[in-house]
């Protein structure tokens, strides 16, 4: 719980993704942010390593790809496939731009889409392991959100306890 108190509301894009993570629990990994050079997030002005979202999907999909399980490598094309739905639904039903749109578009579904052709090559797919790999996906994707939501909620009521104090 700590870890989910520790970011600010102020760095949360529309979904409730983190922006950046703290370097002082980073940067004592043998000097490893050194390696690799600190940033300074444009959100919080402190030193930060910034996610990459789009480092980690690929790293997904390649361990997902050397997998035996087939079932595994659907599961993983599901959960790519919901997280671009979850980009690209806010920009169609608000007509509002998604700062995801595009990697959702040219990123997301095209690598699910791959994903379950190649999975579907070496295993039957049947319409109830579809099924069942979809909701696998989604119940993968609603940990992230889960969690954000809970962290959001923990943040509001710690800007109400310390309004409650400053009043009295």
């Amino acid at each position: 719980m700590a870890l989910l108190r520790s970011i600010p509301v102020e760095e949360l894009d529309i979904f409730g993704n983190s922006c950046c993570f703290n370097d002082t629990c980073c940067r004592t990994v043998s000097g490893w942010l050194d390696r690799m050079g600190t940033q300074i997030c444009p959100r919080c002005k402190s030193i930060t390593f910034c996610t990459n979202e789009h480092a980690f999907l690929l790293q997904t999909c390649i361990t997902a790809s050397m997998s035996t399980s087939n079932f595994f490598k659907s599961t993983i094309a599901s959960l790519i496939f919901v997280n671009a739905i979850i980009h690209i639904v806010p920009t169609v039903v608000f007509k509002h731009y998604s700062p995801g749109l595009w990697s959702a578009v040219f990123l997301y579904i095209p690598i699910s889409s791959y994903s379950y052709y190649s999975a579907g090559k070496n295993w039957e797919l049947s319409a109830s392991i579809t099924i069942l790999t979809i909701l696998s996906g989604m119940l993968l994707m609603l940990i992230p959100i889960t969690a954000q939501r809970i962290r959001i909620r923990l943040t509001e009521q710690e800007g109400l306890k310390r309004e409650r104090h400053d009043v009295e």
